[in-house]
C-alpha cells in the first residue's frame, strides 16, 4: 500500500468540507501560543528540559487544550438548552455573563490542572504548579467572551 492512500484512510479528503478552511491556521497558532506558553515560563523559572520532553508536553498541552474547551462548549450549551440563554453576547444580561464565566472559568481551570499534572512528571512540583497557572490563565478560551455576530 502507498502511503499517500494511507494518508487518505486515516485523514480522508471529505472531512475538509465539515470544517472552516482556516482551521489548519487555527490549530497551528494555538499550537504556537501553547508552546510559547510552556517554554517562556518554563525558562522564566530557569527549568530545562530535553527537546524531546519538551514537545512531548506540549503537544499533550495542545490536544487537552482542545477538549478543555470543548467541554467549555458543552457547559454553553447546557446554559443555553437549560436557561434559556442566547450564548451569543457575554454580557447581555446577568444569567449570560454567568454562563459565560463558568464555562470559561471550568476550561481555563481544566487546563491548569492537566498542565500541573503533567508537568510534574517531568519537573519539581513549584515549577509545575506555575506551568499549570500559566497555561490555565493564558490559554483559557478567552474567544468566548466575543459576541458570536462578530464571528459569523
Amino acid at each position: 500500500m502507498r502511503k499517500d492512500t494511507l494518508y487518505n484512510v486515516v485523514f480522508p479528503l471529505w472531512i475538509v468540507i465539515f470544517f472552516p478552511p482556516f482551521i489548519f491556521l487555527v490549530l497551528f497558532a494555538n499550537l504556537i501560543i501553547d508552546g510559547a506558553v510552556i517554554y517562556l515560563t518554563l525558562r522564566l523559572h530557569k527549568v530545562n528540559l530535553e527537546e524531546k520532553q519538551l514537545v512531548l508536553l506540549i503537544l499533550k498541552a495542545w490536544g487537552f487544550g482542545f477538549v478543555a474547551d470543548l467541554i467549555g462548549v458543552i457547559v454553553m450549551l447546557f446554559f443555553v438548552k437549560y436557561f434559556n440563554t442566547t450564548g451569543y453576547y457575554a454580557f447581555e444580561n446577568p444569567v449570560e455573563a454567568v454562563s459565560f464565566i463558568i464555562s470559561i472559568s471550568l476550561a481555563g481551570l481544566l487546563i491548569g490542572l492537566f498542565n500541573f499534572y503533567q508537568c510534574r512528571k517531568v519537573i519539581d512540583r513549584k515549577a509545575a504548579g506555575r506551568v499549570g497557572l500559566a497555561m490555565g490563565l493564558l490559554t483559557a478560551p478567552w474567544m468566548f467572551l466575543l459576541p458570536s455576530s462578530i464571528l459569523n
